[in-house]
């Protein structure tokens, strides 16, 4: 485990998380979790915020460079590219994950806790590949490590319009409570396991049925392994595309 996940309970429970206060809804959302991961990587303020060249990292200290994206990759695009060409830092992308989430709707008048329940939503191995595709021409770059944190959260929701709705328009204010988990990705050998227990060749719905994966997921996994050189697509026999397995010596098959 890289990270510590007593220091990250810990400062959760210093940012207030575990306690709501109902005038406060809405108005952190992920800024709260970007915070707490920013004092985890690094307690220094005088670290936070640190301008390098023509951008603003999120942490940097002993010659690297943190970023931590709660939303989609496609944003630091040119951030990371930036760094990785203009600089000789290492690089660490954390994207936290909410792998657990209760969800809690609450009075905001009385503080009731008026129903709880836990959200049936995970997210797939195939939406984080999903996201490492949209900068997939720098994870070949060793310099450039990512981390996904799976974390449990609590979510705690309101409706002024209805008490008891069940759905529609909401305010909402996520509380971290833990790191259940973590992954590191850093250069092409780290992404070979999605190729565990494939045959030489396949058809991309064969590899979606293989790994429980479809639409733009199982598409976005086959293409960042493409653009890796873990794969080759191919027009098939079968009048679909192929996808060959470029080194399978560790597949199993």
């Amino acid at each position: 485990m890289m990270f510590d996940r007593e220091k990250f309970a810990k400062l959760c429970a210093e940012d207030g998380a575990g306690e709501i206060c109902a005038d406060s809804i809405g108005l952190y959302k992920e800024k709260r979790l970007h915070r707490i991961l920013k004092r985890l990587v690094c307690e220094n303020p005088d670290a936070h915020e640190f301008k390098i060249g023509n951008y603003v990292a999120d942490v940097f200290e002993t010659g690297r460079i943190t970023e931590i994206q709660t939303g989609s990759f496609y944003p630091l695009h040119r951030k990371l590219t930036y760094y990785l060409a203009k600089t000789d830092y290492e690089v660490r992308l954390v994207h936290p994950v909410i792998a657990e989430k209760r969800i809690i709707r609450i009075d905001k008048e009385s503080g009731e806790v008026i129903r709880s329940r836990r959200s049936p939503k995970r997210v797939g191995m195939g939406e984080i590949m999903r996201e490492i595709f949209r900068i997939a021409e720098l994870v070949k770059n060793e310099r450039l490590e990512i981390v996904i944190l799976y974390i449990s959260a609590d979510e705690y929701r309101y409706s002024e319009a209805v008490r008891y709705r069940r759905s529609g328009k909401y305010d909402s204010e996520l509380l971290p409570r833990e790191i259940l988990s973590e992954e590191r990705f850093c250069g092409v050998e780290s992404y070979k396991f999605l190729l565990d227990g494939t045959p030489e060749r396949f058809l991309a719905k064969e590899y979606g049925t293989l790994k429980k994966l479809h639409g733009r997921e199982l598409y976005s996994t086959l293409n960042l392994l493409t653009a890796l050189g873990l794969l080759e697509r191919e027009k098939g026999e079968r009048g679909a595309y192929e996808y060959r397995c470029t080194d399978n010596s560790e597949n199993g098959i």
